[in-house]
């Protein structure tokens, strides 16, 4: 009985056996050792394509959320300008337009009377149709000056 556990395991110890590696000549274990280091390698390259993906991503979505943040910004401005100009045409005698029942436009000229008008502001002073993108322009035009004095 001694002598099955020695032919079973050489080191004398009982019940314990080698590893795959160690049964390995040492050409095969330093050729195993070369594939595991080319192994360690070609993983520890793609970690750092990995990093660097993931990086330029994180740098992408960055810059996307300052770019959202930048326009809405901008748009907040120019609503707060266009509202200016708005409200300095209505003190200057622009009328806003209200739709009527019928699809077309009309101002109230004079309290009950009604004109119809072919765009979102009417002013009153130069009996000019205007829309949001012209009102500022118009407001500084020598017509729309002329018509105030």
């Amino acid at each position: 009985s001694s002598s099955s556990a020695a032919a079973g395991d050489e080191d004398g110890v009982c019940g314990e056996s080698k590893g795959w590696f160690e049964n390995l000549s040492p050409e095969e274990q330093q050729a195993e050792l070369s594939r595991q280091a080319q192994r360690d390698e070609a993983g520890e390259a793609e970690q750092k394509k990995q990093a660097i993906k993931m990086a330029r991503r994180e740098e992408e979505r960055k810059s996307r959320e300052k770019e959202e943040r930048e326009a809405a910004r901008k748009a907040m401005e120019e609503k707060k300008y266009m509202e200016q100009i708005r409200q300095r045409a209505f003190q200057e005698g622009v009328l806003e337009s209200e739709d009527g029942y019928d699809g077309c436009w009309y101002v109230e000229i004079e309290e009950g009377t009604w004109k119809k008008v072919l765009d979102t502001y009417w002013c009153r002073h130069c009996e000019a149709p205007l829309n949001y993108s012209v009102l500022e322009s118009h407001l500084t035009g020598e017509r729309h000056r002329k018509g105030l004095a």
